[in-house]
């Protein structure tokens, strides 16, 4: 069996990622600005679902080509005008944010009064995760080298960022919870002590294809997550899925 190559097939490692995401988007009508949309494929895939939908994406890496039109800027600067967008999306973007707040704050500000944001994100300082706990015990982010996480959350930080700036909670998911924690903490746990830190792909040989067994061995794993994540959608994971609403 294959591993599924896209957000909106079952097994996908970010299908949680385009479901809540989906489900939030499903009645809604007009603008979406999916802010550091990267290549895009969870946005692409829910404006297939939602034809109502108008996407624009912005992302400061100038590389990637999503499937809908792109503007290349700094997430905490964004080159739209106020009240521009119904809805904004948000998918593990502020963790590789030096400021945070500035960048929740451009997204209130392109966004019209009532208008709907969804924000995925992890939250590896809380005590509901491993990485909480390194960072609390060891003053260690294992994620900040490879693959840029230079800043982590607390669930409640975001929670109390998000209504400070005015927006008004809705919904709550989680995903990734014990059994994907621990995997990706041995995985950067191993590249901390044996590879300087560095990044490296799980699962290619040599000559560049994935061996049966690693594949069958990774697609259990995606299976068992799945069902955990769906399982504990309602206790703190590692990453939340927010749903919340600009106040009038």
């Amino acid at each position: 069996m294959r591993l599924p190559k896209y957000p909106d097939k079952k097994f996908n490692i970010r299908h949680f990622h385009y479901l809540y995401a989906s489900s939030a988007l499903k009645e809604r009508t007009g603008r979406v600005l999916d802010v550091g949309c990267g290549y895009g494929e969870i946005t692409y895939a829910l404006s297939k679902v939602n034809k109502k939908l108008i996407v624009q994406g912005c992302d400061s890496d100038t590389r990637v080509r999503p499937k809908f039109p792109i503007v290349y800027t700094d997430v905490c600067k964004l080159p739209f005008g106020d009240s521009k967008f119904n809805n904004t999306l948000m998918f593990d973007v502020l963790e590789h944010v030096k400021n945070p707040k500035k960048a929740i704050s451009e997204v209130k500000r392109v966004l019209v009064n009532g208008g709907m944001f969804h924000l995925v994100i992890p939250c590896e300082a809380d005590l509901a995760t491993i990485d909480g706990w390194v960072k609390l015990i060891f003053k260690a982010n294992l994620k900040e080298k490879p693959i840029g996480h230079i800043s982590q959350f607390k669930h409640k930080e975001i929670i109390d960022l998000l209504q400070r700036s005015g927006f008004e909670i809705k919904t709550v998911y989680y995903s990734y919870h014990f059994l994907y924690q621990l995997l990706s903490f041995f995985y950067y746990f191993y590249l901390h002590l044996f590879n300087s830190g560095n990044y490296l792909t799980i699962g290619k040989s040599e000559s560049g294809f994935r061996s049966r067994l690693t594949r069958n061995v990774m697609l259990l794993g995606l299976v068992i997550i799945y069902f955990e994540s769906k399982l504990f959608k309602n206790f703190k994971g590692q990453t939340a899925h927010i749903t919340c609403f600009l106040s009038k």
